[in-house]
This record gives C-alpha cells, structure tokens and sequence, in this order.
C-alpha cells in the first residue's frame, strides 16, 4: 500500500457543520479543513498504515461508485480529525469512510510527507 502525499491548499477552509460518516457510519457534525493530494493516496478503514484498504473490505460500494478507493492526486478533500503515531499523521475523511495518511510508505513517496 501506499499513503501518499497531501499539504493544506493555500487557505486551509473550515466550515461549521460539515456532515461526515462516523466510525459507526452514522452522521455528525463537526468542523473539517481541507486538504489538497499532491499523489494518490488510497483510502484506509482505519488510522494504522497496515490497515486494509477501503476498496479490498467494501469492494461492492467500491465497484457501484458509492464510496471511493482513492483520493486521486491534486483532489482537494475534507479532514474532520487528525491523529499523530510515530511520526505518521492519519487524516479522517468528512463525508465518506476511511482514513488517510501523509507520509509514503511505498514508491516514489516511501519516506516523504
């Protein structure tokens, strides 16, 4: 797997209410900031780099475009948590389920935040 690389765009936005799914899939709301993927960066269930991703534990939603694998590369996405391990920031996706992370662990971006 691969977490990729992302960086706040130039004004990070934060808006009060955004809906998002939570751990137990039901929705809240809380204040998200936005992020921009400078590579893809595949979407995990949870904040650990070995996680399975999103895409190999609900290929079905995966497969109907309900939810997404990736967060493609120059994306702008939302963020409602972050949680620091070791070094590894893991980012919260507002508005569909997973985690992300900024630091490479594979290719071009192993190593790089």
């Amino acid at each position: 797997g691969f977490g990729g690389r992302w960086s706040p765009p130039r004004a990070p936005r934060l808006a009060a209410g955004t809906p998002y799914y939570s751990d137990d899939g039901l929705r809240d709301k809380f204040l998200t900031k936005s992020y921009k993927a400078l590579a893809k960066i595949r979407i995990r269930i949870s904040p650990d780099t070995s996680s399975p991703t999103l895409a190999e534990v609900e290929a079905d939603r995966v497969r109907s475009g309900e939810w997404m694998a990736a967060i493609e590369a120059e994306q702008v996405f939302e963020v409602v948590e972050e949680q620091e391990v070791r070094g590894q920031v893991y980012l919260k996706l507002a508005r569909h389920p997973g985690w992300v992370f900024s630091r490479g662990i594979a290719g071009a971006w192993a190593g790089r935040s």
